[in-house]
């Protein structure tokens, strides 16, 4: 799935440093706390993959606040597309080169992680994982986080929790954030998030997704540089958020169709 706007008016990378490997706790096993919710994670995302029907989804585009709180203006149309892919993202290949996040002279585009990056051995392999802290909004939730085992420079990659519910032995929920980026990404809310439901006889399917851009001003200034003379820092200001996503509404298989709650 890939998102674009014009370069002058989405902000970009930050400036990093190549980083050194950190201390990484990896899911090896489905013994250890780590390996059982990440067992339950790629079931999931495995019974997603392999979905045969077909999602009726709303595609919706929103430009909102930077807090997520106000829309200013919203357009939506529906689309039947196939359950196991409604969207797709870059390929492996392409994410550990390039990251989720490019951005050229002419545009930026952001791209969401789909099932098969994330059952991916070189997502496993270069990721580290933790357990989260219960959120407020939904103390009855796991969180199983992961963040980039090491960081390069001007590549984004992406960190993240997967919210899961012991009730129904999965993930309901996927947040991510893009890394290696301007701090003012970070205290917007840029990033995206995917929905997982589980419908009658046991089928997960992936149930929404959404991609958040940032819309505002680019500023550039010239600063010293690590091998001397100069070099370009930009300077980002977030007003706005432009939100691309879809909602499943329903999900046909055959004769059987079933109405996916609203959340």
């Amino acid at each position: 799935m890939v998102f674009a706007l014009a370069a002058d008016a989405t902000p970009a990378f930050a400036d990093t440093v190549r980083g050194v490997a950190r201390a990484c706790d990896v899911p090896s096993d489905t013994t250890s706390e780590l390996g059982k919710l990440w067992h339950s994670v790629r079931l999931t995302l495995l019974d997603a993959r392999t979905a045969d029907g077909q999602s009726e989804i709303a595609l919706f585009e929103r430009t909102v606040s930077r807090d997520g709180k106000k829309v200013k203006d919203a357009t939506s149309r529906n689309a039947t597309l196939p359950a196991r892919r409604p969207f797709s993202s870059r390929t492996l290949g392409e994410i550990e080169s390039g990251g989720y996040l490019v951005d050229t002279a002419e545009e930026s585009a952001y791209y969401a992680p789909d099932a098969d990056i994330l059952l991916s051995d070189g997502f496993l392999k270069t990721h580290c994982f933790s357990v989260a802290k219960a959120s407020k909004d939904a103390p009855q939730l796991i969180g199983l986080a992961f963040r980039p085992e090491r960081e390069r420079p001007n590549v984004s990659d992406i960190e993240g929790t997967f919210w899961i519910d012991p009730a129904l032995q999965g993930p309901v929920r996927l947040e991510f954030r893009y890394t290696s980026v301007s701090p003012a990404f970070r205290s917007a809310r840029v990033g995206g998030e995917l929905l997982f439901a589980r419908v009658e006889g046991a089928q997960w399917l992936l149930s929404g997704w959404e991609i958040r851009m940032p819309l505002g001003v680019v500023n550039s200034r010239k600063v010293m540089s690590d091998a001397g003379g100069t070099r370009t820092q930009k300077l980002y200001t977030i007003d706005e958020l432009k939100s691309f996503g879809g909602t499943v509404k329903t999900y046909v298989e055959g004769s059987k169709s079933v109405t996916l709650p609203t959340r």
